[in-house]
């Protein structure tokens, strides 16, 4: 029985580095809020370790949406009963003034 020659063991590390790349940075992708399908073909053209590093280094959507959600339910709480915003350092931390 033969070993696997040069162009066999290229195919397999094709094949495993096509894996790693749509599965792997997707997958980060999808739960930070991103798009899944953008980061398979980032993670295709670059390496998924670079892929990984750009997304890790990136904030993530969906904590600052939930966190939006947050300051703006506490803002609601903290309105006077005239509708006047009393000084909140939380608040204004949180929810720029527009």
């Amino acid at each position: 029985m033969e070993g696997l020659g040069r162009p066999e063991v290229l195919a397999v590390a094709a094949g495993v580095y096509a894996a790693v790349s749509l599965t792997l940075a997707p997958t980060v992708a999808r739960a930070q809020g991103r798009s899944a399908l953008l980061w398979a073909l980032v993670s295709l053209l670059v390496t998924p370790v670079l892929a990984l590093l750009a997304l890790a280094a990136m904030p993530d959507r969906v904590v600052r949406r939930r966190l939006r959600v947050i300051a703006r339910r506490v803002a609601a709480l903290e309105r006077d009963g005239d509708g006047r915003r009393r000084p909140s350092s939380l608040t204004d931390r949180l929810l720029p003034r527009r």
